[in-house]
């Protein structure tokens, strides 16, 4: 049983979550001072999935957020053995995703509900640095991060990032990769586009861009 007391009239959704159960959603309208409307939920046991979150040598990452999505939502956090458990779950294919501080975020797709020994590895975090080469500086300029899909052997945006008028730029938990640093800024045009391969807990600091005034 619950009671929410003192609600003013108007539209609203209540939503119903348990751990083990899917969600539950219903709106109400409330018409007037002091009307009482009584909203029961018949939840419905969810999927759940389970495993660990290991670091690139095998051992536990305690503390990692695991995050799953499939139309319903859930979170955990590891244990000291890097063990998690997420219910609630609809049954369609999840989309999990790990991280932790000091380690590059980790995305599995389309984990089947049920699984019950799921295990997602988190590579170290890297940091890419650097600053434009060019007098006069932009007064800003926009750092697009492009990484290199091993499948289709394209690059795809995976970072945006504006930054200020002292030409210098930095990135970090970046996951290991393969990747092409793209420089947007007004007036000016870019005359490189680096193309750097970043390893797990790497630091790439200095990398220089040169620009030149117009288009």
């Amino acid at each position: 049983r619950y009671l929410i007391a003192r609600v003013a009239p108007g539209r609203y959704v209540v939503h119903f979550r348990h751990p083990h159960y899917r969600a539950f959603r219903t709106d109400v309208t409330l018409n007037a001072e002091g009307e009482k409307r009584e909203v029961n939920a018949v939840l419905e046991p969810g999927r759940r999935i389970s495993g660990r979150v290991l670091d690139e040598s095998g051992a536990p990452v305690a503390g990692a957020i695991v995050t799953a999505s499939n139309g319903e939502h859930g979170a955990a956090t590891t244990d000291a053995e890097g063990r998690f458990m997420i219910g609630g779950l609809s049954d369609q294919p999840i989309y999990c995703l790990a991280s932790a501080p000091g380690y590059a975020a980790t995305l599995r797709r389309e984990v089947a509900p049920g699984t019950s020994d799921l295990e997602i590895r988190l590579p170290r975090a890297g940091k890419i640095s650097g600053r434009l080469d060019v007098a006069p500086l932009p007064r800003q300029f926009t750092l697009r991060l492009l990484h290199l899909d091993e499948e289709t052997r394209g690059y795809y945006p995976k970072r945006t990032v504006t930054f200020g008028d002292d030409g210098e730029f930095s990135l970090e938990n970046i996951p290991p990769g393969t990747y092409k640093l793209e420089v947007e800024a007004a007036g000016y045009r870019a005359l490189d586009v680096p193309e750097l391969t970043l390893r797990a807990g790497e630091k790439l600091e200095d990398v220089r861009i040169r620009l030149a005034r117009g288009r």
